[in-house]
């Protein structure tokens, strides 16, 4: 039996996928209630099969859910994706199953948004300023990348699964878990976010933007 944590969403997730230019698909503003994960604990290692049972999962496979970049997007076979949410007392949990037919991504740290990668936007305080136009207080920008994949022992060229928080800007990521793994038609992406660090302490019927 799932519990669930009530979330409203607004474009709250994206997927950042580069082919050639960059093409942003969001899922558009909805109510969507997150489980919380019954034990054992999610293991943060890319291997999504523990998802499976999970419920309400999100799917952007729409040219409508296209957001940036409409012209460079052909179909679902081009690219799409599934989004899951789940939740335990320490973490927020993202999981995301992406369909894409060109993996782009060599960058690292602050620059991973100039390659394929997941940017998840909270605001952990909608009730504050519900009317702002930009980022503040309780607001956050996640960006997580799956890596190139490569595993040559090669520093420089070996760029690994990482997240990096872009607002607020300098936020420290430590704690934060992230895991990838390629499949042979696009990749999947697994996180965890603290909510120590979104300074929320998750009870039933908290409301996150």
């Amino acid at each position: 039996m799932y519990r669930h944590l009530p979330l409203r969403l607004f474009h709250a997730l994206l997927f950042c996928l580069a082919i050639g230019s960059t093409v942003c698909l969001a899922e558009e503003k909805k109510t969507w209630g997150i489980p919380l994960k019954p034990d054992p604990p999610t293991a943060v290692d890319g291997d999504l099969g523990e998802w499976a049972a999970m419920p309400n999962a999100i799917e952007i496979d729409s040219k409508e859910q296209v957001v940036w970049g409409a012209d460079s997007w052909d179909s679902v076979e081009d690219m799409h994706g599934t989004v899951q949410l789940a939740w335990r007392r320490e973490y927020l949990f993202i999981a995301a199953r992406v369909v894409d037919d060109k993996l782009c991504q060599s960058q690292r740290g602050a620059d991973i948004w100039k390659g394929d990668h997941v940017e998840v936007h909270i605001d952990a305080l909608p009730d504050l300023e519900p009317n702002r136009q930009s980022y503040g207080k309780g607001q956050f920008q996640f960006a997580f990348s799956p890596g190139n994949f490569r595993r040559t022992g090669n520093t420089l060229g070996d760029c690994p699964a990482e997240a990096y928080c872009f607002r607020p800007e300098g936020q420290a990521v430590k704690g934060v878990l992230v895991a990838s793994k390629r499949t042979p038609r696009g990749w999947n992406l697994e996180a965890a976010i603290l909510w120590s660090l979104l300074g929320v302490t998750p009870a039933k019927g908290t409301f996150l933007v």
